[in-house]
């Protein structure tokens, strides 16, 4: 990125803009690290180069991206977030299931307003989305398995992998917080995201074993979250249903550089983060790591020193992408 480079954020296409901080925050830093700058932008006509983060349903907005963009246009960058499966987005879950087959499993999503196994949902932000990416010179992933699934119905030379690094100016903790004290925690774990029925389990069964649980909205500022968090032993990251594919790289990468220990369920595909993780299998194996909290911490931090050392290799596409803006 040449020193002096506008990069700009469009927001407009999401109707929950606070989803949209991680990548906010992570592109910033790239920016202010390369000498650049980045601006969030309710436009799709700027002087600079402009970056939407895939959510593309609604159709009229695809017409604007049509209209504006030129094919492989080199103003254009598009963030992937989900994993196209079966010719259809849906990183939350591995195929889509009937009202009947949800039923059958005992899984209350039917009753429950959760966008996740909607299909019409998901075709509609896919249809789009193939759309849009034509008009995209660069198409950016952030997970492995975005990127892999998308090498299916988009040239290799559009596609580049964002493994995001371990940054200091991407931590927003409080400098006064101590990481590694275990004592005088309010929570043994802090859940925060969208729950589900399988996430709900998880949590009933750590309750009935005396953990304390604090609960956060996904959509909740980073000055609460860091207050709640900095109170607990651990942060919480189970997958949203058991056929789970991915998990959140952004939520992990957060939690990474701010250093709060996080223990993650394991998903049923790979991810870059999984060697600088502390997963559990299943009920039991996420108790074990509870009790023996010393080892599971020593465990989360001997792997954040590991993924701190190989943040160089893991970057070396991305610097690519930016030395070219």
């Amino acid at each position: 990125m040449k020193p002096g480079t506008a990069m700009y954020l469009y927001l407009d296409n999401h109707t929950q803009i606070t989803a949209l901080e991680d990548y906010y925050q992570l592109l910033l830093s790239e920016c202010v690290d390369r000498g650049g700058s980045l601006h969030v932008t309710s436009s799709l006509n700027n002087n600079g180069h402009t970056v939407l983060i895939d959510e593309f349903t609604n159709p009229n907005f695809c017409q604007q991206v049509q209209s504006e963009f030129q094919i492989d246009d080199e103003r254009l960058t598009i963030i992937a977030t989900e994993i196209l499966r079966n010719g259809v987005f849906n990183s939350a879950q591995t195929q889509q299931k009937s009202n009947e087959e949800l039923m059958s499993e005992g899984v209350r999503r039917v009753q429950e307003k959760d966008h996740y196994r909607r299909q019409r949902y998901w075709e509609a932000r896919t249809q789009g989305f193939l759309k849009a990416v034509v008009h995209a010179r660069w198409v950016v992933c952030a997970a492995i398995e975005v990127y892999d699934s998308l090498r299916e119905v988009i040239p290799d030379q559009k596609l580049i992998f964002w493994p995001f690094r371990y940054s200091e100016t991407y931590a927003t903790r409080p400098i006064t917080d101590n990481p590694h004290c275990l004592d005088n925690k309010t929570f043994d774990f802090c859940f925060s995201g969208v729950t589900t029925s399988h996430r709900d389990e998880t949590l009933a069964k750590l309750s009935a074993l005396g953990a304390s649980i604090g609960r956060l909205g996904v959509h909740t500022p980073n000055f609460f979250r860091h207050n709640i968090f900095n109170q607990s032993l651990f942060l919480l990251a189970p997958k949203h249903f058991p056929d789970t594919d991915q998990l959140s790289s952004t939520r992990v990468h957060w939690a990474l550089c701010n250093k709060y220990p996080m223990i993650v369920e394991r998903c049923n595909n790979e991810s870059h983060f999984d060697e600088y993780l502390v997963f559990f299998e299943n009920g039991d194996h996420l108790v074990e790591l509870w009790r023996d909290k010393e080892s599971t911490i020593k465990e989360y931090f001997d792997k954040l020193d590991n993924f701190r050392e190989a943040t160089p290799k893991l970057m070396k596409a991305m610097d690519q992408y930016f030395d070219s803006l």
